[in-house]
């Protein structure tokens, strides 16, 4: 009861999103990092007070990593613009940054081709740039960090550390440290960190790989790869790609979410190619169709294997009946002279063809003339 109140307390407090209200002082919020980018879109209240309309945190993709730091700047600016253009088109609105270099960026005559593209997307906008700190953003550069990382608590934090002073692999490293000045391990608060790309990874003992990474995967049992990226946000493990594979694969929760249901496929039942026409003849029927006024409901289709030429008879039903007639009327059609057969050597059709086996046999007497009958899948929408 009293964590419901307590949510109450909080829902009803700042920061509440308001309802976006035409011809209110309206501004625009936005940071950017290499690991993405973020905008808020508020507006004063009767209060006087800014409040958030709505929020917006994009990941930035491996190529738009590789953008200088007021091109990703620009970049959340024109992305915010998209996202909030039904808010902001029409009305004027101030885009507040802590990148001084936006607006002389947008300023200059000669800009790259990209930069080009994005001011001639600004142009559609009633707006100005206002410079802030970086400090009064904090609010917004939350939004272009990682989302997801470990929250290394104070409990953690200590279990790390002694497990570092039981672990022999830990020590080993220590000992490093101070005869190579040249390594990238460091001691601090008595735990042991590697500088990697520029931040400081806590070296995790061996007895707690395996639990660290754990932690990462459940947060929302991510792919191996994007595991691996929440566990190198904090944590320095050797080998860390196949530790990551095998926590994974013994997931129970993945492993059920993954688990296909339903029927099974069936196995594939190819056909030898021929390499005569006439050989082979694939038996189905399409339908049933509109009837026509002499009743035809159906199409028996017959198709050549070698040349893929098709016949087309309309039938009545789909009895074996109706099939054989139609079969004979082939039969008859190409009907050579006594040296050429005038019956296929196979004829293919569904599992649940209706024409059955031995009609066709008493039609074309299939042991005479060496006629073998070859069952194909059954259709998904048989019955």
């Amino acid at each position: 009861m009293e964590a419901f109140e307590k949510l109450k307390k909080l829902l009803t407090e700042s920061p509440v999103l308001s309802i976006f209200q035409q011809g209110k002082t309206t501004e625009l919020h936005t940071d950017a990092s290499q690991q993405g980018y973020g905008a808020v879109l508020l507006q004063e209240a009767e209060d006087g007070k800014l409040h958030p309309v709505q929020y917006m945190s994009k990941k930035t993709t491996p190529a738009e990593e590789k953008y200088s730091s007021y091109e990703l700047e620009v970049l959340a600016v024109v992305n915010a613009l998209r996202k909030f253009r039904t808010y902001l088109m029409g009305n004027h609105f101030k885009i507040i940054t802590d990148c001084s270099a936006f607006q002389r960026t947008m300023d200059k005559k000669d800009l790259v081709t990209r930069i080009a593209r994005w001011a001639l997307l600004l142009e559609e906008f009633d707006y100005e740039i206002v410079h802030r700190s970086g400090q009064r953003m904090q609010h917004v550069d939350a939004l272009s960090r990682y989302p997801v990382a470990i929250i290394t608590s104070d409990t953690l934090t200590a279990r790390l550390k002694r497990a570092q002073q039981e672990d022999e692999y830990t020590q080993s490293l220590r000992s490093m440290i101070g005869s190579n000045s040249d390594s990238d391990f460091f001691d601090k608060n008595e735990i042991l960190y590697k500088y990697v790309d520029g931040r400081e990874l806590i070296v995790v003992p061996r007895d707690m790989q395996t639990e660290i990474i754990k932690l990462a995967h459940e947060k929302g049992h991510f792919s191996a790869a994007k595991t691996e990226g929440v566990v190198k946000q904090e944590f320095f493990i050797p080998n860390l790609s196949k530790q990551v594979q095998n926590v994974i694969v013994n997931c129970v929760p993945c492993i059920l979410t993954n688990k296909k249901s339903g029927k099974k496929d069936g196995f594939l039942n190819p056909i030898p190619k021929e390499d005569v026409p006439l050989s082979t003849y694939h038996v189905d029927f399409i339908g049933p169709l509109p009837s026509t006024n002499k009743k035809y409901q159906h199409i028996l289709t017959i198709v050549d294997a070698f040349t893929k030429f098709t016949w087309l008879y309309p039938v009545k039903s789909t009895s074996a009946e109706d099939a054989l007639d139609k079969l004979k009327v082939q039969q008859k059609t190409f009907a050579f002279s006594n040296h050429h057969r005038s019956t296929p050597r196979k004829w293919a059709s569904r599992e649940n063809t209706p024409n059955s086996y031995s009609r066709f046999d008493q039609t074309v007497n299939c042991r005479l003339n060496q006629v073998v009958q070859v069952r194909g899948p059954t259709s998904k929408n048989s019955k």
